[in-house]
């Protein structure tokens, strides 16, 4: 496994072009551009529209979380801490969000 990084979603979007990579994490939250508006651009390029995308955010709202889902990120399976409930969109996504087993 190889892991290049970018410093802002402008870099990102260019390394993405570049290197091909088989899978990017990105913050939603980035310099520059949003991680939402990177997506848009990645997903209009014939070169990266093939390339999942897997948002990171601190935003895990519910309504941040069905905002992303919306916008085309790969989902992932995800835990909630033991004390919270299982995230709002769980019923869109069933086997992906779960309690934590304790």
């Amino acid at each position: 496994m190889r892991l290049i990084t970018a410093v802002d979603g402008t870099l990102g979007i260019e390394l993405a072009r570049a290197a091909q990579p088989q899978v990017i994490l990105m913050d939603i939250n980035l310099p520059g551009i949003s991680g939402f508006k990177a997506l848009k651009i990645l997903r209009g390029d014939a070169a990266t529209a093939h390339i999942p995308v897997i948002a990171l955010s601190a935003n895990a709202m519910p309504r941040d979380i069905e905002r992303g889902l919306e916008a085309g990120f790969f989902p992932l399976p995800h835990q909630t801490h033991s004390n919270q409930r299982v995230h709002g969109h769980a019923q869109r996504c069933p086997g992906i969000c779960r309690k934590r087993a304790d």
